[in-house]
């Protein structure tokens, strides 16, 4: 029977306490600190939000009137919700424009701050050369000149060869054996 991912039980970090050593010992007491001081931290933030839905929902909406309430109450109930949650909302979008202007701020302050104490970006360097490098690399230049200078003439000849035998054949076809 295959299991799910659901009837496995939840990892942890014991895989990782295993070994000895002092050094390992200490490890492993700071890796079970930690997770007591993790699931602390979640439960705190479980209570904390649930108390905070616990007071909006009684501020705002009665329970047991909620039973009592008509369609069109609750229609209205619901509006005067969305509105609150449509208000939170803008608020929350300004708030992080505000920070990531703030933030934009701080890094421009900080690139001039410092410009001013004389941090500046290192230039590329350009590669020094020799003289018998520029005189190996006018060598190759005039050789690949004179090696495309050859080949330009070797094609004129060739070419001109080519229309010659072009025209003797012509000449042939025509009937005259003219040489």
């Amino acid at each position: 029977m295959a299991e799910t991912k659901s009837d496995r039980p939840k990892r942890d970090f014991t895989h990782l306490l295993s070994g000895g050593g002092r050094k390992q010992a200490i490890r492993n007491l700071l890796m079970r600190k930690a997770q007591e001081e993790l699931e602390i931290e979640k439960a705190r933030q479980a209570q904390e939000k649930q108390a905070f839905i616990d007071t909006y929902v009684d501020k705002y909406v009665d329970m047991d009137d909620l039973d009592d309430m008509s369609k069109s109450g609750l229609v209205d109930l619901v509006k005067e919700m969305y509105d609150i949650y449509r208000t939170l909302e803008g608020d929350r979008w300004e708030l992080e424009r505000t920070v990531k202007n703030n933030l934009l701020q701080i890094e421009d302050l900080k690139g001039k701050a410092t410009e001013g104490r004389g941090k500046f970006m290192k230039p590329t360097l350009k590669k020094v050369v020799t003289k018998k490098e520029n005189r190996a690399r006018a060598l190759e230049k005039a050789k690949k000149r004179e090696q495309v200078l050859r080949n330009v003439g070797m094609s004129l000849r060739h070419r001109r060869r080519r229309n010659q035998w072009k025209s003797i054949k012509r000449i042939r076809l025509n009937g005259s054996n003219i040489r």
